[in-house]
């Protein structure tokens, strides 16, 4: 991530790179495997969710509130007991 950084210091991080940035220890260390056992469907089908919630948001130009409208839609998906 640091040499994607700073070859690419304008660039968007994608969101498989954001997962197994910021996501891929707490899970091993949760659960004891990586997520190879999640399987390659289920991670395409959030990938292909949160493209999806893309488009339905993308006419918010705020990045920061484009990205919590998104995160409070799949919250709500996922979890609807959460969202208050």
């Amino acid at each position: 991530m640091d040499f994607f950084r700073s070859t690419f210091p304008t660039a968007t991080v994608p969101v498989k790179m954001h997962l197994l940035e910021d996501h891929t220890y707490d899970w091993i260390c949760a659960h004891g495997v990586g997520f190879g056992m999640m399987g390659e469907q289920g991670a395409e089908s959030i990938h292909a969710r949160f493209n999806t919630l893309q488009r339905t948001y993308a006419t918010i130009r705020n990045n920061v509130k484009r990205l919590e409208c998104i995160m409070k839609e799949h919250l709500v998906s996922i979890a609807p007991s959460l969202h208050h």
